[in-house]
Order: C-alpha cells, then sequence, then structure tokens
C-alpha cells in the first residue's frame, strides 16, 4: 500500500509553481498550506488533486482502510524527490523529456475522450441502452431486514414480540447478532435469490411485501425476516454508472473511428533493398546451365 502511495504522488509532481511553465512537474500551490519542505508548500489543493486523479477503487481502498491521512506524508516524499531530480536536470535529458512528453500527450488524448464521451452520453442514449437491455435488469429482487439469534427459544420470545406490535427495528438492534444489520435495524438492503442461503431466500422471496416470517433456521442461526419491498428489475437509477461505462466505450470508439476518417492519413513507401553485386551477377554454376 505504501509504494501505492509513492507512485501516486511522484506522478502529481509536487511544487511550488504554475501550471503551464517551462519546468515540468511544476503545478500551482493552492488551498490552505499543509508543510512546507524546505520552503516549498504543500498545500490541501494538491490533496484534492492528487486524490482525484486516483482510480475510484483505489480511492475507495484507502477511505475503507483509513489510509487517506497518509496522503500528505505521500507528498512530502514527492517533493523532496522531485526538487533532487530538478537539481540534477533529469528533466533535460532527452530520454525524459521523451517520457514527459508522452506523459503528456497521454493526459490529453484522456482528457478529450472523457469531454466528448460526457457530451455524448444523453438521456435518451442512456434509456435507450437500458430498455434494449432489459432483459439483462430483469433479476427478481427482494428487500429485507432480519433478526439473527442463535438460540431457539430466544427467536420464538421475539416473534411473540413482534406479533405483540414491538418494534422490529428496535427488536434487531437489541437482540440481532448479525453485526452487519442489527445496527441499522436488521436491514439488508436489496438482494438477488442468489445472494442468500437457501432457506432464508426460498422465505424471503415466498413471502408478501409487509410480511414478518416465521422463525427460519439456516447454518448461521435462527433468523426472523421482514419483507420490505420486492421489485421484478433493478430500476434505471442504480445502473446507470454501468450503463454509462458500457456506452462510453461505443462512444470512445466511434469518435475515435470519426477522426480517422476525417484525417489524411498516409504510409510512407518503403524503397525496395538494393541488389547486391552477390545477387546481381549469376553464379558460375548457374551459367552452365
Amino acid at each position: 500500500m505504501r509504494s501505492l502511495f509513492l507512485l501516486a504522488s511522484l506522478s502529481l509532481g509536487c511544487a511550488n509553481g504554475t501550471a503551464g511553465t517551462s519546468t515540468p512537474g511544476e503545478i500551482a500551490a493552492t488551498g490552505k498550506t499543509l508543510v512546507t519542505v524546505n520552503g516549498n508548500p504543500i498545500t490541501q489543493g494538491m490533496v484534492d488533486a492528487m486524490i482525484e486523479q486516483m482510480p475510484e477503487r483505489m480511492r475507495q481502498q484507502l477511505e475503507m482502510t483509513g489510509q487517506m491521512g497518509q496522503l500528505q506524508e505521500q507528498l512530502v516524499i514527492g517533493e523532496l524527490l522531485y526538487r533532487e531530480a530538478l537539481k540534477r536536470n533529469l528533466h533535460k535529458e532527452p530520454a525524459i523529456q521523451t517520457t514527459i512528453a508522452l506523459a503528456t500527450r497521454s493526459a490529453m488524448a484522456q482528457s478529450l475522450m472523457e469531454t466528448v464521451i460526457k457530451e455524448r452520453t444523453t438521456d435518451e442514449k442512456v434509456n435507450g441502452y437500458y430498455e434494449d437491455h432489459k432483459v439483462q435488469y430483469a433479476r427478481p429482487q427482494v428487500k429485507a431486514s432480519h433478526i439473527l439469534v442463535k438460540e431457539e427459544a430466544l427467536v420464538k420470545e421475539i416473534k411473540t414480540k413482534l406479533d405483540g406490535g414491538d418494534d422490529f427495528s428496535a427488536l434487531a438492534k437489541a437482540h440481532s447478532v448479525d453485526p452487519g444489520s442489527k445496527n441499522d435495524g436488521g436491514s439488508l438492503g436489496w438482494f438477488k435469490k442468489a445472494d442468500m442461503v437457501g432457506p432464508f431466500a426460498e422465505a424471503a422471496f415466498a413471502a408478501d411485501k409487509g410480511v414478518v416470517t416465521a422463525p427460519i433456521q439456516t447454518r448461521f442461526g435462527w433468523h426472523i425476516i421482514k419483507v420490505d419491498d420486492k421489485r421484478e428489475e433493478i430500476p434505471l437509477d442504480e445502473v446507470r454508472e454501468e450503463i454509462e461505462g458500457a456506452i462510453g466505450q461505443e462512444l470512445a470508439q466511434a469518435y475515435i473511428e470519426e477522426i480517422k476518417t476525417g484525417a489524411t492519413i498516409v504510409e510512407a513507401k518503403t524503397a525496395p533493398a538494393p541488389k547486391t553485386a552477390e545477387a546481381a551477377e549469376p553464379k558460375a554454376d548457374d551459367a552452365k546451365k
């Protein structure tokens, strides 16, 4: 994970400067100054820029592991290494200049593609894709809550209280041993039948909306299930991001073909290799034939 941070910080190229100056890697030091390194500020704007450059999965991973705060340390390391590289004039070496130029072209091309895709991803396209792939999103689902306990006697006692009008959410918080749902009143959110163990899934999908089931036993213990809602397909809003990703790939390919078609692309003709003296003169054995 530490090397992951370091790569991200180095790719950002932190420095006190203005974007677009002659020295590569300089960026504007915007926002509140968090720390200075040999007089050069590391700012909140730099941290924010670093986070924005991260892939979504990497960002989520850092948030889940509580390591977002370490980004400042990695920016400090990046600043030190960047300044040392400048002292050695590494940015003036032809190989490094080529690397920087290729990275710049790649960043600009990526930005262009993202801009074009955003412009062309309309609600009409998203809705059309959703309708054309309705079979893909036709997945019966149940939204349910449950109370999980280990003892049969306790589950029967809880069921009696529920039948008497006690609050399901409050009982889940008080008695459920499922750490993932008890603090949310037992809520499991939406799930497919295949997501749950057999007896639990069968009971949840067989029950009508609003029903609280009789106690169900699985290998985890005893459950009482409350069916909060049911649906036969996933709504567009929940798969919009997925659809936009699929449409984006199609739009990107179409745009590339579009600009290629409108361009004049001429391949240089390769001249035939000159014949060698040995190839031009017949061999003695050949002349006798």
